[in-house]
């Protein structure tokens, strides 16, 4: 196997960089969701639509990054989610705390 280097000019690095953030900020509401929405459901198609109305209304151009990336950051957290809770059933943990992603930094 080699290791090949992909070379972005410094604006396909911008556009990916805010990719990155648009989806800790789909993570983060999920988190957000989770410990303070008495709706919160484990059902990624509700959760997705749920997160998507909050953040982002009717404008599917709004997104900020592509529908399967921000898809992916749901089902992520629910994927988290149910190990810890798994973890928690077989005695591996005692407690988890979800967190947000890259809450005191923001990549620029």
């Amino acid at each position: 196997t080699s290791i090949e280097t992909i070379k972005i000019t410094h604006k396909q690095e911008k556009i990916i960089l805010s990719w990155i953030n648009e989806c800790d900020k789909v993570y983060n509401y999920c988190v957000d969701c989770y410990y303070n929405d008495s709706n919160f459901t484990d059902d990624l198609s509700k959760l997705k639509s749920y997160v998507f109305w909050n953040l982002y209304g009717n404008d599917d151009e709004n997104k900020g990054a592509s529908y399967d990336m921000l898809t992916d950051e749901a089902r992520s957290f629910l994927n988290n989610l149910k190990s810890n809770n798994t973890k928690i059933k077989e005695g591996q943990i005692q407690k988890c705390i979800m967190t947000h992603k890259n809450d005191n930094k923001k990549i620029k």
